[in-house]
């Protein structure tokens, strides 16, 4: 039978329409994966006192899993994520570079943790300092700006508990007086804010941003 022009007309714009729900799905998958990135807890691994444009990486083995430039003020943080190219895991050990030179500072990934403050400082002569654990302290609080109920650490030292809406600052000192070193506290969009007790401003500024007026509402916190 003969290969009209109608039915060669037809065939291309089957495969036009093959490709193009190719791409659809293609997209809907890597926006998927985006979205589920953005919403697990991050390692903050953060510093100052570096020189503006120095290029600092983070490595698991020989893969690169964050990488950021040093700002005009010498500070800068990366976020690590869970999964990844490199398949990071908890307990992993994660290395750096400066503009290339290996750093001997090293921390352990656990999802959800931050450095300690004041933060990475990366000397290249000595190994990274242990961050202390955080202890349990006993409290039976209500109303706005408290935590409600005890903290209680675990292991790893962290813990979930309930803030009972109020300020930043309210959040801030309530965490304080439970002997936290931070906190973490999902946005509207799913994605985790960390606040990293008496950090440089720069370290909390996304923290901030996302809650210029605070809780209006009991609000779940994972503390460290």
């Amino acid at each position: 039978m003969p290969i009209t022009p109608t039915r060669t007309r037809t065939a291309v714009r089957a495969v036009v329409l093959g490709l193009a729900a190719l791409a659809m799905l293609a997209a809907a998958t890597l926006s998927t994966s985006t979205v589920e990135a953005q919403t697990t807890l991050p390692f903050k691994a953060w510093g100052s006192g570096r020189a503006s444009g120095d290029v600092i990486k983070a490595f698991k083995g020989s893969t690169e899993v964050g990488a950021t430039t040093v700002g005009a003020a010498g500070q800068w943080e990366i976020n690590i994520f869970l999964g990844g190219g490199a398949n990071v895991a908890n307990g992993d050990t994660i290395t750096f570079t400066v503009n290339g030179t290996a750093a001997r500072e090293t921390v352990a990934f656990v999802s959800g943790q931050f450095a300690a403050v004041p933060g990475l400082v990366f000397t290249l002569a000595s190994a990274a300092t242990p961050t202390p654990t955080a202890t349990a302290t006993p409290a039976a609080n209500t109303g706005a700006g408290t935590i409600a109920g005890a903290v209680t650490f675990d292991t790893t030292g962290k813990a979930l508990a309930v803030f009972n809406g109020g300020t930043v600052t309210q959040l801030v000192t309530a965490s304080t007086q439970a002997k936290a070193t931070g906190v973490w506290v999902q946005g509207p969009s799913g994605q985790f804010f960390g606040y990293v007790i008496g950090a440089p401003d720069f370290v909390n500024a996304s923290f901030n941003a996302a809650f210029p007026s605070g809780f209006g509402i009991a609000s779940v916190l994972l503390v460290k």
